[in-house]
């Protein structure tokens, strides 16, 4: 999948187009979003830990990558 652009978006609507792309995640599929809202950061890691991926970030000019790995 392509790295979903949410840069866009504030929280609540962040999170809930993280949930979305999500949810479109094949099996085993990682997943990379682009955000730019501070709050999707404090929220998005746990809820997707809980969901059993790894949570990696990378700090991006105006912008952080979240990135999810599937946990094997």
């Amino acid at each position: 999948m392509h790295p979903v652009d949410l840069t866009r978006y504030r929280c609540p609507m962040a999170f809930v187009q993280a949930k979305l792309a999500m949810k479109r995640l094949g099996p085993g599929e990682p997943l990379t979003l682009i955000v730019s809202d501070p709050g999707i950061l404090r929220d998005l890691p746990p809820y997707a830990r809980r969901c059993g991926f790894r949570v990696n970030t990378e700090a991006r000019p105006g912008a952080t990558a979240v990135i999810l790995s599937p946990q094997p």
